[in-house]
């Protein structure tokens, strides 16, 4: 008998390469916990992990970044919310990690159609060449993260941003 550690489990349930597997009651707590993270973040300054959908959807990535904001249609809309003014914005490309990094220049949320979205203005803009890869950010930070969602949790501190800031500017100034 070997006592599972809740760390270990928390890494499995969060996985990409588990999440077809995990329950739905599983998922449902991963769910709730995403929230009470949005909740005990609400009031600080945020990095909020967003996906961009590149994968299913080429134009998305470029569309929010050549528009300078962070959008979401649909039932994924609602993330759109959880943004504050001065929060960081890391923009995921799955199979790829965080491609671009802003800060959000809206004092609300805009509505516009079916699409909701803040602005942002550009800390690392996008270099097709460097990202981030979920691996690494979760080294760098030392932290796991579910990244099965739209929105990646937990999320980051703005400390944390700033270390991922300095890595994707690194990376875009070694190898340019």
């Amino acid at each position: 008998v070997r006592i599972a550690n809740p760390w270990e489990l928390f890494e499995f349930a969060t996985n990409d390469q588990s999440t077809h597997i995990i329950p739905p009651s599983i998922k449902s707590w991963i769910h709730f916990l995403e929230e009470q993270e949005y909740q005990k973040a609400r009031l600080q300054k945020k990095g909020i992990i967003f996906d961009t959908n590149k994968t299913y959807d080429n134009d998305s990535q470029d569309y929010m970044i050549s528009r300078n904001r962070v959008s979401a249609w649909g039932d994924a809309s609602r993330f759109i919310d959880r943004f504050a003014q001065g929060d960081y914005v890391l923009y995921y490309e799955k199979g790829k990690g965080i491609v671009a990094v802003g800060e959000i220049t809206s004092m609300a949320t805009i509505t516009d159609g079916t699409e909701k979205y803040q602005t942002v203005s550009m800390i690392v803009p996008p270099d097709a060449r460097h990202s981030i890869k979920p691996r690494e950010l979760k080294k760098l930070l030392e932290k796991g993260f579910y990244f099965a969602s739209t929105v990646k949790v937990p999320y980051l501190s703005a400390d944390e941003v700033q270390q991922v800031i300095a890595e994707l500017k690194c990376r875009q100034n070694e190898k340019n």
